[in-house]
């Protein structure tokens, strides 16, 4: 959630989408948008199209919150890499001002779309959403107008370029036990987390514990142990990547948490 006194951005991309653009923007009212576009030649009038979208965004923006700064962007919406560049730079600048940042990785081209997704994950607190179209402005009859050719379906594309590399950066797949006994946890918790010993028994019945005490060392007892180790190689890692946080006096899954945990290795 954005904290009290601290400026809330939103980042998109503008091609031929308004709606998916204005809707988000009038939702959270940041104070500041950053929009990214290209017109390849201003001055080609067959180019037009291109700069009459933006310019119906601002005015859409404009018209309903005066007071929002709207940055302007212009980049090759069409090249993953400077698209990459120039959302990364924008993340970057707003994070180290202290911003909350939210960005629409919906909107724009799939070059966008990928980079920005991507650039979100590399700066801490940057929060991506995605806008699904709830309606369409293109009836059965359009779409079989515009899309298809001598009655077979084609699509908007009717020629490509040569396909062209994006270039990748390592992303950690989150560790596999961690995951799986979230998940086992995540299973028989309600508001919060049982009781350690609870959890124990369950990711046993699960075949999920590997932990086994060893009777010789220390006094303590091999519940304690168990409990013990529950916290320092579930509990305390999966508060550190924001999976499980306090709840009082006891521990609950994060929304975070709940998707990694019905994500990854599900099979």
């Amino acid at each position: 959630m954005p904290v009290r006194g601290r400026a809330k951005v939103m980042v998109a991309c503008v091609t031929f989408e308004t709606v998916m653009i204005v809707d988000p923007f009038l939702k959270e009212r940041p104070d500041r948008v950053h929009l990214i576009h290209y017109v390849k030649d201003p001055n080609d009038p067959s180019l037009k199209v291109y700069q009459e979208f933006y310019d119906e965004v601002c005015r859409l923006m404009i018209s309903s919150a005066p007071d929002t700064e709207i940055v302007e962007h212009k980049a090759k919406v069409y090249d993953y890499q400077e698209m990459l560049r120039t959302v990364f730079n924008i993340l970057l600048s707003e994070s180290r001002a202290g911003s909350d940042i939210l960005i629409n990785v919906s909107s724009g081209t799939p070059e966008y779309s990928a980079a920005s997704t991507v650039a979100a994950m590399m700066v801490p607190g940057t929060v991506p959403f995605t806008v699904g179209t709830k309606a369409y402005t293109t009836s059965e009859k359009d779409i079989r107008k515009l899309y298809y050719r001598e009655g077979r379906p084609l699509g908007l594309t009717a020629e490509t370029y040569d396909l062209k590399p994006m270039s990748t950066y390592k992303i950690d797949i989150p560790d596999e036990d961690l995951v799986r006994c979230l998940r086992g946890i995540l299973m028989i918790s309600k508001k919060s987390i049982p009781p350690r010993l609870l959890c124990i028994n369950h990711l046993k019945d699960l075949g999920l514990w590997s932990f086994a005490p060893d009777d010789r060392k220390g006094k303590t007892d091999e519940k304690q142990k168990e409990k013990m180790y529950f916290g320092r190689h579930y509990l305390t890692p999966w508060m550190d990547r924001g999976w499980v946080e306090k709840n009082g006096k006891t521990y609950r899954i994060t929304q975070l948490g709940e998707k990694v945990a019905n994500t990854f290795y599900t099979q």
